[in-house]
């Protein structure tokens, strides 16, 4: 037989041999590196023989805790607001003030130059300070235009706290001649009040307070 054909036939021979090994190799690598995907992220496991293998999941999906995201309070800094306009020749006296807000069971914040509404466990119910920029409340001080705050942060009753507050504001605007405005800075009306307590009862509702829901008048 003519040497060239022997030598074909050893490559040929040779190649196939070469192939099977690196198959087996290939097989054996792969099959030792098998990665079972969670169910969470696919309604079935992918690359998996049998779902009863005993090859350990590693990449378990769960849902994580609030806590781990370290997340903000989206109530943080966020208020129901109303405003109470002065008229330009009756400005309301400080010590007037000082003393009708005492009554009402509000205290006065020395540093903050503010009014606070506090409950028996000291959480701040509504803030009352003065309405313009940069200007704080005392008798030093021309008072144009107070601001009513309540926070909606750490309120376990929001619809009762406003109440509280729109009714200690409508006193404040009769006894000063004060003309009520909303947080919009327009008239306050029968019907804004109403809308305002719609919403913090719905703010109660969706903070899960535990309050019951009542028709509100």
């Amino acid at each position: 037989m003519n040497p060239i054909y022997w030598y074909v036939i050893y490559i040929i021979f040779g190649t196939a041999i070469i192939g099977g090994l690196i198959y087996l190799f290939r097989k054996r690598i792969f099959s030792s590196n098998r990665i079972i995907f969670s169910k969470d992220l696919d309604d079935r496991p992918i690359n998996v023989i049998n779902e009863k293998t005993t090859i350990e999941v590693k990449n378990e999906i769960r849902i994580p805790t609030q806590a781990e995201f370290d997340l903000e309070d989206p109530n943080e800094d966020k208020f129901l607001s109303i405003h109470l306009l002065a008229k330009a020749e009756k400005r309301p006296d400080f010590n007037l003030l000082h003393t009708k807000l005492s009554a009402n069971g509000l205290s006065f914040d020395d540093r903050k130059k503010v009014f606070i509404k506090m409950n028996t466990n000291h959480v701040i119910h509504f803030y009352l300070l003065n309405g313009e920029a940069e200007k704080d409340l005392s008798a030093e001080t021309s008072i144009a235009i107070l601001t009513f705050l309540l926070p909606l942060k750490g309120q376990n009753n929001i619809l009762k706290v406003f109440e509280n507050m729109i009714t200690l504001a409508r006193n404040l605007a009769t006894s000063f001649e004060m003309k009520l405005l909303d947080d919009d800075f327009n008239p306050v009306s029968d019907q804004t009040v109403a809308n305002y307590k719609e919403r913090a009862a719905e703010l109660d509702i969706n903070l899960g307070n535990n309050v019951a829901r009542r028709r509100i008048k």
